[in-house]
């Protein structure tokens, strides 16, 4: 098998002697010339399967020469090397009929075998294809002829047999034209399928972005996310999200890829930020695809001489302004398209939405903080005031000469039972912000007793408010529990229940055994108050969504001291009484039957 004859036209002898040793042990045979003359001259002499053309001769032109190889040899495949930076001439070259061609930089020569090799196989391939059609273009002289011999013989029968071949004519050409038209179709069904697909790929990628954006609370991070979407996307080097800073009306880069951060915004051809603004303003995107041509941008070449297109998308939601999205592609990225322009409006859409969603969360949560603090303040004043009360009552009474010592003595015992509540309600919002459960200090106590320490805390504020403290004590015996967290519990309850009767009322604290179970209840003398001031349902839960509630740090401590006496809360009667009721251990049952 004879090996591929090349044929090189350069005048730098550095490179017909290193593409002679490259090609040759690639088994090719290699003839050299240096100028375009002597290329002529041997060709018209010689076959050559290929020929390597130097753009810059001594004596003619490149293309000129090209031209002429074209028109003499067209089944010579003709490849045009230029020098580095000449793509322009290497575009024109194409144009002129050269099957390939080649940049001279500094790794070219190991390329030239691959290259030699796929021009060979295509004009190879190319060769076949004309050979094929040669022998359809006979086949179909032959037939052409047969049909003419078969018309003569037609032409001397009857009529019915010509009537006969003209419809199978007919039938033929029908056949040939649905043929046609069946491999049309095809083609259509084809694009139509890729583009679909395209597509389907593009709506996925944006479906997964939307749930990850939208699963994104850091706003850093939405950012970065979404600028790597279109980075990976659509391939390009240079793109940047810049957002409006509101208090000064200024675009400031959120986050970019490519130095400078954004072409635009560092251009010094055109008013880049003016263009920016522009296109924010009017809210529509802006698809610049060969900036050379373009009569107003193409002025950013001076700045970015390899820059080839760009795409501007305004972000907003409603009449919000947000900020823009920013794609730059180069010559050495793909043109961007209108599809393009679509998947970035898209995303820019889910990312506007996410960062205004980012914004108004972190607003809220803000206010619900602001709220919170606020009702702590307003639960801890509660439990502050009494005691500051009964100081300056004492205080009072240290300048009234005449106040008996047992008043003070009194007014002391109130203060230090008021002053360990309050302490004793800030260890329980301590353990619990610590998420501890708290040991029991359980002691052995009657129930009367307990009732009347809790009457005495809250029998002068109850009476300011004009309401009744009755009491109805079934069962007076004993009981178990931590007397100082069961006392919270009460001291919650009844402050609630105040709260909800500003105008005063009755109310009632009553005790009952029922199966070893100790029942304890408060209740009001109107229907509804009880549900009303613990909002009717107590498995609600503790922080609200709604401005109007916030967090109810009485029934935290309610729900942390009962879970730990493994007793039940329940409101019953119509909404008028709540029960307390807990199992009594062993010990005070044996107390109780004694």
């Amino acid at each position: 098998m004879m090996k591929p004859h090349i044929l090189l036209i350069d005048d730098s002898q550095m490179i017909r002697e290193s593409l002679s040793n490259v090609l040759l042990k690639r088994d090719y045979t290699l003839t050299s010339v240096s100028s375009g003359i002597e290329g002529l001259a041997y060709i018209e002499q010689h076959h050559c399967d290929l020929i390597l053309l130097d753009y810059a001769l001594p004596d003619t032109d490149g293309v000129e020469l090209l031209q002429i190889f074209v028109k003499k040899y067209p089944e010579t495949p003709v490849i045009m090397i230029t020098g580095s930076g000449s793509e322009r001439l290497a575009v024109k070259a194409l144009k002129s009929g050269a099957s390939d061609y080649l940049v001279k930089t500094a790794d070219f020569i190991p390329k030239i075998p691959h290259l030699i090799k796929d021009n060979l196989e295509r004009y190879k391939m190319k060769k076949r294809n004309r050979d094929l059609e040669n022998q359809l273009r006979e086949s179909f002289r032959q037939q052409k002829q047969l049909n003419r011999e078969l018309e003569e013989k037609v032409l001397a029968r009857t009529e019915e047999l010509e009537r006969a071949y003209q419809l199978s004519n007919e039938l033929m050409a029908k056949a040939v034209d649905s043929n046609m038209q069946l491999a049309e179709l095809y083609t259509e069904v084809d694009e139509s399928r890729r583009k679909l697909d395209a597509k389907i790929r593009e709506l996925s990628l944006l479906n997964d972005m939307g749930k990850l954006i939208a699963s994104t609370t850091d706003k850093d991070q939405l950012l970065q996310i979404s600028l790597d979407s279109v980075h990976e996307e659509l391939g390009v080097d240079h793109c940047a999200i810049l957002l409006l800073n509101e208090k000064n009306q200024q675009l400031q880069v959120g986050v970019s890829y490519g130095t400078p951060d954004d072409l635009l915004l560092a251009a010094n051809a055109i008013d880049g930020k003016r263009e920016l603004w522009n296109v924010i303003k009017r809210d529509a995107p802006l698809l610049i695809q060969d900036i050379e041509f373009d009569e107003h941008f193409h002025l950013l070449l001076q700045d970015y001489p390899r820059l080839e297109c760009f795409l501007l998308i305004p972000m907003r939601i409603k009449s919000h302004e947000i900020g823009i999205f920013t794609v730059y592609g180069y010559e050495h990225n793909a043109t961007l398209t209108p599809d393009d322009l679509n998947f970035v409006s898209s995303l820019a859409s889910q990312t506007s939405i996410a960062l205004t969603n980012i914004a108004s969360t972190a607003q809220k949560v803000q206010h619900e903080q602001i709220r919170m603090v606020g009702h702590v303040t307003d639960y801890l004043m509660s439990d502050v005031r009494a005691p500051l009360m009964a100081v300056r009552k004492m205080t009072e009474g240290a300048h009234d000469k005449q106040q008996a010592p047992e008043e003070i003595q009194h007014f002391s015992q109130i203060l230090i039972g008021q002053i360990d509540s309050v302490i004793a309600t800030t260890e329980e919002l301590l353990e619990y912000s610590q998420g501890e459960s708290g040991e029991l200090d359980r002691q052995t106590c009657s129930v009367q007793e307990f009732v009347e320490e809790i009457v005495s805390h809250i029998e002068s504020q109850f009476t300011e408010q004009q309401i009744t403290i009755h009491q109805q004590l079934e069962y007076t015996g004993n009981m178990t529990i931590d007397r100082q967290k069961m006392r919270i519990v009460f001291l919650s309850i009844a402050r609630k229940v105040r709260h909800a009767m500003p105008e005063g009322g009755q109310f009632t604290i009553a005790s009952r055994l029922i199966n070893h179970v100790l029942q304890l209840e408060c209740s009001a003398d109107e229907k509804g108050l009880i549900a009303s001031a613990f909002q009717a349902n107590l498995s609600a839960p503790l922080i609200f969504e709604h401005e109007e509630h916030v967090l109810d740090l009485d029934r935290l401590l309610m729900t942390k001291v009962i879970h730990e006496h493994d007793a039940h809360l329940e409101i019953v009667e119509q909404g008028t009484t709540i029960r307390l009721s807990f199992p009594q251990p062993e010990s005070t049952r044996e107390k109780q039957r004694e």
